[in-house]
């Protein structure tokens, strides 16, 4: 089990993902409106799910985290990621961001998840850079990322597949 540290906001905590958490992450995942924001989009069967997971457990690039909303609901209600962290080039990808809780939708969730993650990365993680990719007509998603300070970058992502490379550093962040 990798040892991911709880981290705590206002409003919400990002724990660390576990098993047990599986299938309410798959089924938050499956859902359309989900799933069509995610570059693979396919439905996720539970033993894909299983499988992702302890491929997940090995990779020390990976930490992923379970939102919790600790003040009305007071029950986990997403997700959040950095992956593919680099300790050499001090970089880490940013995804995985999902708001799966309809009565979670809509009350800033999602942005307070984004700034505590980006702040653990930079601060704890010693991160010099963020980086994302997402469908260019997610607008609720870029907005999330202007406001946290992420800037598109033209780099590696043709534009032909829609999609926007954004890069985030330590003097843009917007939210320390």
């Amino acid at each position: 089990m990798k040892k991911i540290k709880v981290i705590k906001g206002d409003e919400i905590i990002l724990r660390p993902l576990e098993e047990k958490d599986l299938e309410m992450v798959r089924t938050w995942r499956n859902q359309d409106h989900i799933r069509s924001c995610f570059i693979n989009s396919e439905i996720i069967s539970p033993e894909q799910q299983k499988a992702w997971y302890h491929a997940y457990c090995q990779r020390e690039g990976d930490l992923m985290f379970i939102i919790e909303e600790t003040i009305d609901l007071k029950k986990p209600v997403g997700t959040v990621s950095l992956y593919n962290i680099d300790p050499v080039n001090k970089s880490a990808e940013f995804g995985r961001l999902m708001i799966g809780e309809l009565l979670a939708n809509k009350k800033g969730l999602a942005f307070k998840a984004s700034v505590l993650i980006c702040n653990y990365g930079f601060e704890t993680l010693g991160l010099e850079v963020i980086y994302l990719n997402v469908f260019k007509d997610n607008s609720r998603a870029i907005n999330i990322y202007h406001k946290l300070g992420f800037i598109e970058d033209n780099c590696e992502i043709s534009e032909e597949q829609g999609i926007l490379h954004m890069v985030l550093l330590p003097s843009n962040f917007l939210c320390k």
